[in-house]
């Protein structure tokens, strides 16, 4: 029996979770060796006051009589204390858990939470941007039709269907990234796709800049792309 005795009076020293006790007044009365991470950030020792921010709750709780709840962040590590009042005794203890882990896996959860909504947001957007490049693209095959081959406006409305088509695959990535659409990887001819955009870019830019590709013809997917921009004075 003495033995026993023995063994649950040590029991508080060696928990692996921090133990404290703590008057009504906010001294800290004990504090075991899993603590001292907490008492490193409080900046006090038992015999000492807890910081003043906290010792209102202490008082709160143990007027209330009821368990009152903290929670610390120490570096890299976050704890969440219950605090037990015992009236009868005079004094309120402190049992505190590492819950850094669960922590981490809520802000996994929320942060994932936040890229759903935002895949949802771009999925939407697609499909609408989608629908009127559909009508952008109709017309300009109208278009083209009435004009006929010989027009010199049918090269003018050709780029129009390019930029619709360019502008219909970024819907299709769009989609891909919100999960409606599975997406497909496919070998590019990267020079065929920097040509295609000169004539755009020609068109965009200031008059006092001149653009020029510099192609390497076995130029691959992997393999970077030169180009240079100059100002002209």
């Amino acid at each position: 029996m003495h033995k026993e005795v023995l063994a649950l009076s040590r029991f508080p020293e060696e928990n692996p979770n921090p133990v404290m006790r703590m008057s009504a007044e906010g001294v800290l009365l004990f504090a075991n060796h899993s603590s001292r991470r907490i008492l490193e950030l409080w900046g006090c020792s038992p015999g000492e006051k807890i910081p003043e921010e906290h010792r209102a709750l202490i008082s709160h709780t143990m007027e209330a009589g009821t368990p009152g709840s903290l929670e610390l962040a120490c570096g890299s590590t976050t704890y969440s204390a219950l605090i037990a009042p015992i009236r009868e005794a005079g004094y309120l203890n402190l049992y505190a858990m590492d819950i850094t882990q669960q922590r981490s896996l809520e802000q996994q959860l929320l942060h994932s939470q936040k890229m759903d909504a935002i895949g949802r947001l771009a999925g939407g957007v697609a499909h609408d941007f989608n629908n009127i490049l559909t009508a952008i693209l109709g017309y300009a095959d109208f278009l083209q039709g009435q004009l006929g081959k010989d027009n010199p406006l049918c090269r003018e409305v050709g780029e129009i269907r390019k930029a619709g088509q360019r502008a219909a695959s970024l819907t299709k990535q769009l989609l891909a990234f919100s999960r409606r659409q599975v997406f497909q990887l496919q070998v590019l001819d990267l020079n065929a796709i920097v040509t295609g955009m000169q004539k755009m870019l020609q068109r965009l830019i200031s008059e006092s800049v001149s653009f020029e590709f510099h192609l390497d013809l076995p130029l691959g997917v992997c393999a970077p792309t030169q180009a240079r921009w100059s100002r002209s004075c």
